[in-house]
């Protein structure tokens, strides 16, 4: 079956006047774009209701549509009538003039029965004045049976058909057999030849028909807009699109998408918003299927997130999706003259190696001390980049905030450390996550990014070591930053709750800055009794001696928290000195005052 047995019609007054001549009538839909209106009945049955109501019936020509009209007859339900039952022999076409009913269908098939059979019915849809159902059983298939249940919510009266009235009309004139699995129309797709529902068993499709609806636009329409709420799926039966996003250079075109395009589907499984604005190119004819649709789809074929199909599509999708987020543009490469195209082949690897994750404004990512699992892109939405004040978990401060094409958590994978901040959503956001076992393939398919990931590190590695007085007179006379170097010779190191960093009377050779945690530092008297000197915390610092003189450590610093450090070795601190020598001096000097304001704490 195709479109035009999708139960529900946007554009059945589009078909009226694409096939009868009528003048085209457009709307608005509750996002203010252009769409088909609804058709409607009065209670009075109108000269063209077939047309309106039925397209198909509107390929047929006037002397025929008057024969298969007087076929059709008129009748009255009351309240909570049952009209048909799934699993029952061929019922008709019904078109509803006036009440409500209800569809249904049952998940697990017509093998299922009795309570068993009530306990799985699950409401597919409800129609109303001028849409249809049931037209399905019209058309010569090898379906032996009603896929769904309708009853009446209230008081209705129906146009109706039985097959077996149709199938003896067209046997006395051919004409007359024009149905839905007519292929005179180019407008036509059957459900089954769309790669989301590929591998969707024949009963579910007839019931799947009852949730898509058609709508129509013309040249220049937007049919959905980048940020917009994603509501649903498209499927372009005919006509083509240009998908485009915003971009720091302005609208940037990504695709142009032809008729048998599908595009949303990402909406069908997150709560997100879109990722990009698609505009009609020409006239279109689209198949939707709304969010809420899918679920109740899911309800009776819960099978179909798990299909190879699916998970293939969304893959392409993110794929897709990544074109828009700036780090990814070094996968752009030179095409002729000066077109650039993206790797499209690295783009599909990508795509399968991130997932999208959908997080509710307030919600937080992942909090400082949590183990670092991931890295995050930001597809749309606002966050927020906050840390402790001396680990009082009531008092933090914003560090950043991050909106789209943003990423985060890179820290905790490129040192494999701990996370050293909490980042919570401002907004509805949606993201692109990409898990820790990934994150070395990724480095090596994006170029430039471990190299743009490094130099973020270092960035904040040099900020924090301007703000320690050993090295904040660093003078910066390069046209490079001499404190961002200085960064990328200092390593990240984590310990344990009860782990010693460093003990009295070992050799040492390194220099520590604590990023977060707390440690004690304690040292055994002459006279062989322990004694607590101090409590270190977030930004101090320890070991300097180790850098200059190759000595032993005067005191132990055990960790009472779990700590993650900065640590640069003598080796490196003297590659350093070499570019500024001065620090050298500035360094002893502050060791001299730190010892003589400080007579009890150990240098180490």
């Amino acid at each position: 079956f195709c479109y035009q047995g999708m139960g529900q019609f946007h554009s059945a007054g589009f078909f009226a006047s694409t096939i009868c001549g009528s003048s085209e009538r457009r709307t608005t839909n509750k996002n203010g774009m252009p769409k088909a209106r609804n058709s409607s009945l009065s209670s009075g049955v109108k000269s063209d209701v077939l047309s309106l109501c039925i397209p198909f019936f509107a390929e047929m020509d006037t002397r025929s549509r008057k024969k298969i009209k007087r076929l059709f007859s008129r009748k009255k339900y009351e309240k909570e009538d049952l009209i048909c039952r799934q699993g029952e022999s061929k019922f008709g076409l019904f078109i509803v003039i006036s009440g409500k009913v209800q569809i249904s269908a049952i998940n697990g098939g017509n093998e299922v029965k009795g309570n068993e059979a009530k306990s799985k019915e699950k409401i597919l849809a409800i129609k109303e004045n001028g849409d249809y159902f049931g037209a399905f059983t019209l058309s010569t298939d090898k379906t032996g049976f009603a896929p769904v249940t309708a009853k009446t919510l209230e008081k209705c009266e129906l146009l109706q058909i039985t097959t077996k009235e149709y199938e003896e009309a067209v046997r006395e004139n051919p004409a007359l057999g024009i149905h839905i699995t007519s292929s005179a129309s180019d407008s036509r797709v059957r459900l089954s030849e769309i790669p989301f529902f590929k591998e969707v068993p024949d009963l579910q499709l007839l019931q799947l028909q009852n949730l898509v609806s058609f709508e129509m636009y013309v040249e220049g329409d937007v049919i959905c807009h980048q940020d917009d709420i994603a509501d649903g799926l498209y499927y372009i039966v005919e006509g083509s699109v240009a998908v485009s996003a915003k971009s720091s250079n302005g609208e940037k075109h990504l695709a142009t998408l032809q008729k048998g395009s599908l595009l949303g589907e990402i909406a069908l499984v997150s709560q997100s918003r879109r990722t990009a604005t698609v505009t009609a190119v020409q006239r279109c004819h689209v198949l939707k299927m709304e969010k809420e649709n899918f679920t109740r789809f899911l309800g009776i074929f819960p099978q179909l997130k798990e299909s190879k199909v699916f998970s293939e599509l969304i893959k392409r999708r993110t794929a897709s999706s990544l074109r828009t987020i700036p780090i990814f543009a070094s996968l752009m490469r030179k095409e002729i003259g000066p077109l650039q195209k993206f790797d499209e082949s690295k783009l599909e690897l990508l795509g399968a190696m991130l997932n999208y994750k959908e997080i509710k404004k307030g919600d937080t990512i992942f909090r400082a001390g949590d183990k670092g699992d991931a890295l995050y892109i930001i597809a749309s939405g606002c966050c927020s980049v906050s840390s402790c004040v001396n680990g009082d978990v009531k008092r933090s401060i914003e560090l950043n905030k991050l909106r789209d094409g943003d990423w985060f958590g890179e820290m905790s994978l490129m040192g494999n450390v701990k996370r050293s901040a909490t980042v919570r959503a401002t907004a509805d956001t949606l993201l692109l996550k990409l898990d820790k076992k990934h994150f070395q393939s990724f480095l090596s398919l994006v170029p430039g990014a471990e190299r743009e990931f490094q130099n973020r590190l270092h960035g904040r590695t040099a900020k924090r070591l301007s703000k320690i007085p050993y090295f904040n007179l660093v003078n910066e006379n390069k046209p490079w930053n001499k404190l961002d170097l200085l960064a990328t010779l200092f390593s990240f190191e984590e310990f344990k709750i009860g782990e010693k960093i460093m003990t009295q009377g070992e050799r040492g050779d390194k220099f520590y800055i604590i990023i977060d945690g707390k440690a004690k530092v304690t040292a055994v008297s002459p006279d062989g009794n322990p004694v607590n000197l101090s409590t270190l915390g977030e930004n101090d610092c320890f070991g300097e001696i180790a850098l200059l003189e190759d000595t032993t450590r005067s005191a132990t610093v055990t960790c009472e928290t779990q700590c993650t450090l900065l640590s640069i070795t003598r080796e490196n601190f003297s590659k350093f000195l070499k570019l500024e020598p001065k620090l050298l001096e500035h360094f002893r000097a502050l060791m001299q005052q730190r010892s003589g304001n400080t007579p009890t704490t150990p240098k180490e």
